[in-house]
């Protein structure tokens, strides 16, 4: 069975599939355009198996296939599947139509069997991809906040300090710890404790754009990243977030926590420092002077 069009195309969790054509050399056909439909626009992903169509006249077309049945060639589609789940669908269309015989009803015998191969490959293949991108992206977040850990942290602050001097932009760094964490681990238990760093968290993802970043560096200790951004800017956006935490009153176990502050210091990229560990180091003497002059403050490097 001669084929000129290959398909793979993607399945998302909202039950959508959008469509992405190969031509193979030697094509008579053109390709599928790239449209997204629903699971219910494909007989294969409906039925969770192979869907061969001999005969688009009298067979059942899939919705994602054109509705003019004159112009559609055959065609197979087969729903990729790993470990339960839909991946995405394969389908395939044959160059040209060909007459009814023995030899050819093998030969479509034989190209289901390698289409149903070639899915089942291709879904362990993105299978495993997926595990590779959980196992990366586990290791680069903290499991109690969501937010980057200490290695991304170091990682693309490395990368963004390169960017910025090739093109000679800023770049601002805030660092800030939570004011007497201790007390409130040792008085509460570290029950109380999680809750206070999981809120601070989600307070610091509602401060940062798009291009920034938001880690916890260890222990009660956070950083935000701030490419292409001034002293001007990071500095009162450290204040707006001191401000945010002043305002949180959080509950543990029935009891208040009471006022939750941080102290904040704010470095910039070439002021304060060209590498990783000179901008770092400026940004802790600061919050270090922030906590000495006596907390719940932001100071400047």
């Amino acid at each position: 069975m001669p084929l000129s069009n290959v398909s793979v195309l993607n399945y998302s969790r909202e039950r959508t599939a959008s469509c992405i054509s190969f031509i193979l050399p030697g094509s008579i056909w053109r390709a599928l355009q790239a449209e997204a439909f629903t699971v219910q626009d494909c007989w294969a992903l409906r039925q969770t198996q192979a869907h061969w169509v001999g005969d688009p006249r009298t067979e059942l077309l899939c919705g994602h296939v054109t509705s003019d049945s004159s112009s559609v060639p055959s065609y197979l589609c087969v729903p990729v599947f790993a470990q339960g789940e839909t991946l995405g669908l394969l389908h395939l269309r044959r160059v040209k139509e060909e007459s009814a015989s023995p030899e050819n009803a093998d030969s479509i015998d034989s190209c289901l069997n390698l289409a149903t191969a070639v899915a089942e490959e291709t879904g362990l293949a993105l299978a495993n991809l997926r595990v590779r991108d959980t196992l990366h992206e586990q290791s680069i977040r903290d499991p109690l906040t969501g937010l980057y850990n200490r290695r991304f942290l170091e990682e693309f602050l490395l990368r963004e300090l390169a960017r910025a001097d090739r093109k000679k932009h800023a770049l601002s760094i805030i660092t800030l710890d939570i004011d007497h964490f201790k007390r409130i681990n040792d008085t509460l238990g570290h029950g109380a404790g999680d809750i206070v760093l999981r809120r601070v968290g989600l307070l610091l993802q509602g401060y940062v754009r798009e291009s920034d970043i938001a880690c916890r560096v260890g222990g009660e200790e956070f950083s935000l990243l701030l490419p292409e951004a001034s002293m001007q800017i990071a500095a009162p956006r450290a204040e707006n977030i001191r401000a945010g935490v002043h305002e949180l009153r959080l509950k543990y176990d029935g009891h208040n926590l009471g006022a939750i502050t941080i102290s904040l210091g704010v470095a910039a990229f070439p002021e304060h420092g060209t590498t990783p560990d000179t901008l770092i180091r400026a940004a802790d003497q600061a919050l270090y002077d922030a906590k000495s002059r006596g907390r719940d403050r932001v100071a400047s490097a």
